[in-house]
């Protein structure tokens, strides 16, 4: 078991640190965030370790292993188990279903924005310990991210001056199950913003020009969401 000091520094670690604050570019939009912290369950995982490639070190939907790869917790039964995927992950990705059921049935298409960050050094868990880590990194699906989107959102960033690759560090952009791979009207792209841009990651204290970056990436996410707003998408 992990003391309280080393799992307040993993909990830093692991998060996505201030976040809710940096992305908030549309008063319309439809805001779903995770109940508790990844270190408890990850919602954005997939339930079946089979299927979850992070199962392999110890981060699956329930983690068993810390940042460092050290024990995160003791083992659970499935009874545990089952309670905390009922708690938080089954509520959650009801919520989420819901609210891009809502979208399609009122718009006809759906953009999912999926907001993360990530640090600016690599850590013990990460799969790949020699990927390029941008400011930006954008996170793709084949299916549900449109080549014109993602086209559109490097643009947008990069015009904002930031630093921008794909895929890189971090892959991926999240669907709700029952749209995964079968319905392209939604559409979906990840957007992880490196935290030594906007926070001091040793301190968790967010950066003299804070208020500068949020601008840039909100202005950005404005652009995204109205070019998909156009017909062609």
């Amino acid at each position: 078991m992990l003391s309280k000091a080393a799992f307040k520094k993993d909990l830093i670690l692991m998060r996505d640190s201030k976040t809710k604050a940096l992305f908030s570019f549309d008063k319309c939009q439809k805001r779903l965030c995770a109940r508790v912290s990844r270190l408890v369950v990850d919602v954005e995982r997939f339930i079946d370790d089979s299927q979850e490639i992070m199962s392999q070190v110890g981060m699956g939907v329930i983690y068993t292993k810390t940042s460092n790869q050290n024990a995160l917790r003791r083992k659970i039964g499935q009874k545990e188990r089952k309670t905390l995927l009922k708690s938080y992950y089954f509520t959650h990705h009801k919520a989420f279903y819901e609210a891009v059921k809502k979208i399609l049935d009122k718009y006809g298409k759906c953009l999912i924005i999926d907001c993360h960050s990530f640090s600016s050094f690599v850590q013990d868990y990460e799969l790949t310990k020699d990927a390029y880590r941008p400011q930006i990194c954008l996170g793709t699906n084949d299916f549900h991210t449109p080549k014109a989107l993602l086209d559109f959102a490097k643009s947008a960033f990069e015009k904002a001056g930031f630093e921008v690759a794909i895929n890189t560090p971090f892959a991926g952009a999240i669907t709700p199950i029952k749209f995964y791979e079968k319905d392209s009207r939604v559409s979906s792209l990840m957007i992880e913003v490196c935290r030594d841009l906007y926070m001091n990651e040793a301190t968790d204290k967010v950066r003299k020009d804070w208020l500068d970056v949020k601008a840039r990436i909100n202005s950005s996410c404005r652009q995204i969401c109205a070019e998909f707003s156009k017909d062609y998408f």
